[in-house]
């Protein structure tokens, strides 16, 4: 009698482990927390609006459970997995990041309720740099396809525009992801701390990648004329 082999995946085992442990860390807690949660923060970080303690709870669960559906599925759809097994590993760790990154949000949810009082963009700013800097990573061994990267019309259409765009962008997510960093040292700007790489990484990815992508563009023109 032939032994069948399993093979699991550890990337899937993580996730559901941070999934697994959400559900738990929220239903181990319920007990203890106000009627009223928190679910919105001001500038300050201070929370500025409160709603059911069962919304408040429930939500970051139902969000994980349908990026786990999404993630499941994705590599089974012919038209969104293309290249896909040239980059699985990122696919993976690019999942893992966002589960984590969720789950911590949950976690600092929960605390505050617990009248642990902190500034919330304070502490979510390491975790937000973190982010960035995996991103980074992620991004520059990532190759042509229309899940991970940086998507516009000039790089889903143009594999030389892919590479170089994510060469730079890669770049630009490392060096970006220290400035949520200084955050931690001057919470009351902690916001724009924030703010300030997101509107770098929009801003100069546009410009860059239409520049490239149009400098392709007239290449191929004069070789045609040629």
């Amino acid at each position: 009698m032939k032994k069948i082999k399993v093979r699991l995946n550890p990337y899937l085992l993580i996730i559901l482990g941070i999934f697994l442990l959400t559900l738990v860390i929220g239903a181990y807690f319920s007990p203890y927390l106000p009627e009223f949660m928190p679910v919105q923060w001001g500038i300050t970080g201070a929370s500025d609006r409160y709603i059911s303690k069962m919304y408040v709870l429930s939500f970051i669960p139902v969000i994980s459970l349908v990026m786990l559906i999404v993630y499941l599925i994705i590599p089974r759809i012919p038209v969104m997995n293309t290249n896909l097994d040239q980059f699985r590993k990122q696919y993976d760790i690019f999942w893992i990041v966002m589960f984590a990154f969720f789950f911590y949000m949950y976690l600092l949810t929960i605390l505050w309720s617990l009248n642990v009082e902190f500034n919330l963009i304070q502490l979510l700013a390491p975790a937000f740099s973190l982010t960035l800097i995996i991103i980074g990573f992620l991004i520059e061994q990532s190759r042509q396809n229309p899940l991970i990267g940086i998507q516009t019309p000039w790089t889903v259409g143009n594999e030389k525009v892919w590479e170089k765009s994510h060469q730079l962008g890669a770049l630009i997510f490392k060096i970006i992801s220290l400035i949520p960093l200084f955050a931690i040292i001057f919470p009351d700007q902690a916001i724009w701390f924030v703010l300030i790489p997101v509107l770098i990484i929009i801003v100069y990815s546009l410009i860059y990648f239409y520049l490239v992508f149009d400098q392709s563009r007239k290449k191929k023109k004069s070789r045609k004329t040629a």
